[in-house]
């Protein structure tokens, strides 16, 4: 039966009553369940087909790995709830140690997540972590115990030892606690992918490093609240090229039809580090935050996702009638520079996070319109500190 005029006022009012919204919403959100993906599917910016399945049936082998895995991660949960140290409010984190449960990164340390991983840090610990062994070497990354898979996505016939290596920086906040290092990304003219049974990407080059097949199990880093942090720093001596855009990190939906999170540089974003949402939102994806992307320092960020948030938009039109609109979940980003513990820079964003998938950690140069791309190029991008952790309880780690 669908619900009257004066039964949505009524589910509208208990709901601002019961959290009230900020001055600045002009639309009414009231919770409600249910609700699926429902959009149509794009292509945009969603280029590794379905090889990214196919090509990595060599790390599904892993098995037995999956179980333990899973252990390892269970017992990490369980090791940063009891030592992890939640007291709260990390320093200049203001408003988001209030709203968010925050904790400074000192606290446990969980089971390692498969060869490569560093040791977990405070509150409850979920895969993907995919911080780097100081003495990690670039071969490990081609191997199937590697904390990200060995096959996709790089170059046809290069392994991922070509294309990782390790930037003499100083840690970024989120690896000087854990013993773990930064690594590099790099793309030249060889960084050509070619999807399984697809044509060659001849006009974009890539690297991309996707979590490995343990941190699918059970859709764990894709359901629940979650968030994920990483941090990025430009390499001095392999520059990128602010007229291309670059994708960064990115979610992918299962279906590899669209990106629920995007974080791009270059072309209309600058020299910014921009935040945007679901790519398949029309007339264009939501920038949620940018930055200045300068040198020297990393850009660090935390990216709160909850994936069980169910919101129904209700409009009060003219002609007495209404109209809703749902939007499934919502995206709060943290961040920093340097050394300086991650603050709270947004609200909740509402943003459709529905399609489950995989997260990316990329340099994907892409084409300037049809243009072909520059050759003789070498180019790369630092991350570190990459990790994933539990917020349903609202911690979000602030350093």
């Amino acid at each position: 039966m669908k619900p009257s005029f004066l039964t949505l006022v009524g589910l509208l009012a208990a709901s601002v009553a019961a959290n009230p919204l900020p001055a600045s919403n002009s639309a009414a959100l009231v919770v409600r369940g249910g609700g699926k993906n429902t959009n149509n599917a794009n292509g945009a910016g969603c280029d590794a087909g379905n090889a990214e399945g196919a090509g990595n049936a060599g790390d599904q082998k892993a098995g037995k790995g999956k179980q333990n895995g899973k252990q390892n991660g269970q017992n990490g949960k369980q090791n940063g709830k009891q030592n992890g140290n939640k007291g709260g409010a990390g320093a200049g984190a203001g408003g988001a140690a209030q709203k968010n449960g925050t904790a400074n990164a000192g606290g446990a340390a969980a089971g390692g997540a498969g060869a490569g991983a560093g040791n977990a840090t405070a509150g409850a610990i979920v895969l993907p972590d995919g911080r780097i062994k100081a003495d990690a070497v670039p071969e490990d990354f081609n191997v199937l115990g590697s904390v990200f898979k060995s096959a996709v996505v790089k170059g046809d016939g290069l392994l991922f030892s070509n294309v990782i290596t390790f930037p003499d920086v100083e840690s970024s906040i989120f690896d000087k606690a854990t013993n773990t290092k930064a690594f590099a990304i790099n793309i030249d003219d060889k960084s050509v992918f070619i999807p399984q049974g697809g044509e060659a990407q001849s006009n974009i080059r890539r690297a991309d490093l996707l979590p490995s097949i343990r941190s699918q199990l059970n859709d764990v880093a894709v359901t629940g609240v979650r968030t994920l942090h990483f941090s990025v720093q430009r390499d001095p001596a392999k520059p990128l090229n602010a007229t291309h855009d670059y994708q960064i990190v990115n979610l992918e939906s299962k279906d590899f039809s669209f990106h629920q999170i995007d974080v791009r540089t270059g072309a209309d974003n600058g020299n910014e580090i921009a935040v945007f949402g679901n790519s398949k939102t029309t007339p264009a994806p939501q920038k949620i935050f940018s930055a200045p992307f300068g040198e020297g320092q990393f850009e660090n960020f935390a990216l709160k996702m909850d994936f069980n948030a169910k919101y129904g938009f209700l409009y009060l039109r003219p002609q007495g009638r209404d109209l809703t609109d749902s939007i499934d979940s919502t995206v709060q980003v943290f961040h920093s520079t340097g050394q300086a513990p991650l603050q709270q820079a947004t609200e909740p964003i509402a943003n459709d996070l529905a399609g489950l998938g995989e997260y990316h950690f990329a340099l994907q140069k892409n084409a300037v319109g049809d243009a072909p791309q520059p050759t003789g190029i070498q180019e790369a991008l630092f991350f570190a500190g990459i990790f994933m952790e539990d917020s349903t309880d609202g911690t979000v780690t602030l350093q």
